[in-house]
């Protein structure tokens, strides 16, 4: 649960890794060290979203509580980065699949308010999709943004999107391999996967663009250097292109 201690430490490691770009930092740690830090950040992670989509749910006013998240700008930032690149792909981005986006979906939520974007949730965690649909009807949103239990591993609809986009978490606790191919089989025109970069690599697990590469075409590849923690892949879909 978010306290001072435990905010201070995040926001001290998150400072660190925008203010380092060295590869240095990484070949410190043992390979264990790091994966043992990824995974601590991913579940402090998931702890913080459950603890303020719990919070709007009961706030009184669910917009205002929103921008008391302590990383708001920077999603906000990262939303509409995100939203400029996958306008240079797609020739429309109105309607997206989002893959396993927990409890409180706040880049879905931002693309939606800001930019009128039609978008599907799929998670398969029972307690983060209750708190999800929550959360989106509080925010009015349940019009925009719908919640569906599947596994990354198995989810299939005769929907067309215009992107799908895979949370960097997945790649964490899923089976790699399975989750690209099935992925490729979803009618859409791009892929878009938050990774990370440099001493980034800290915070989140890059993604295998190996894997990626070997189904799907890269087209846009950026790493911030900026306040912006993670780097955004962005493919082609070769099944449907």
């Amino acid at each position: 649960m978010p306290s001072t201690k435990t905010n201070m430490a995040f926001s001290n490691l998150y400072n660190f890794t925008v203010m380092h770009n060295s590869w240095f930092y990484i070949k410190m740690l043992w390979k264990w060290e790091l994966r043992t830090l990824q995974t601590k950040c991913w579940d402090a992670e998931c702890c913080m979203e459950k603890y303020y989509a719990n919070n709007l749910i009961n706030s009184g006013n669910a917009e205002n509580y929103l921008k008391t998240f302590m990383y708001y700008d920077n999603y906000y930032e990262l939303s509409r980065l995100e939203f400029l690149q996958m306008s240079f792909v797609n020739t429309s981005t109105k309607k997206l699949l989002f893959i396993w986006w927990g409890s409180f979906p706040l880049s879905a939520i931002m693309l939606a308010i800001h930019y009128d974007i039609q978008i599907d949730i799929i998670d398969c965690d029972n307690d983060a999709i209750e708190l999800g649909i929550k959360v989106i009807n509080k925010m009015w949103l349940s019009n925009k943004i719908q919640y569906f239990y599947w596994n990354a591993e198995s989810y299939q609809t005769p929907k067309v999107y215009d992107s799908v986009i895979l949370a960097a978490l997945i790649f964490q606790y899923s089976n790699t391999q399975t989750v690209i191919d099935n992925v490729k089989k979803i009618k859409c025109n791009s892929l878009l996967i938050r990774s990370s970069h440099w001493v980034r690599k800290l915070l989140y697990k890059p993604v295998n663009t190996n894997l990626l590469n070997k189904v799907f075409s890269p087209v846009i590849e950026v790493h911030p250097k900026n306040e912006l923690i993670n780097s955004i892949l962005i493919y082609k879909n070769k099944q449907w292109n």
